[in-house]
């Protein structure tokens, strides 16, 4: 686990690429909740699924500091992204979320409708 900074280096980043246990995901996004310094999170390559994805949609519903979140390289489908892109609609601090490399079908126009 590394915190790195983002791109205008006054941003911290949670850097659990490749070495999330995913039982331990609840715990994380609560402590992020309450750490108002962390503004990135990269879950990138981690083998996370859509039950992964609905715990992150809970948390990005009421998480008001989270700028970018990274879940490329993961085992994320269509099934709840249209509670994503709600979510992304509602949540005016998220400014980023990376879904390259997974199991997506290509619906945008559905989805941000």
């Amino acid at each position: 686990i590394k915190i790195r900074k983002f791109e205008d280096k006054k941003i911290k980043i949670l850097d659990l690429s490749t070495k999330l246990n995913k039982e331990n995901l609840p715990n994380i996004l609560k402590y992020l909740n309450q750490n108002k310094e962390i503004k990135g999170l990269d879950l990138s390559s981690n083998n996370l699924a859509d039950n992964d994805l609905k715990i992150i949609i809970d948390f990005l519903r009421t998480n008001q500091t989270l700028l970018t979140i990274n879940l490329n390289n993961n085992h994320i489908t269509n099934k709840f992204m249209p509670d994503l892109a709600q979510v992304v609609k509602e949540n005016i601090v998220l400014k980023e979320i990376n879904l390259q490399n997974n199991l997506l079908v290509d619906q945008r126009s559905t989805f941000l409708s």
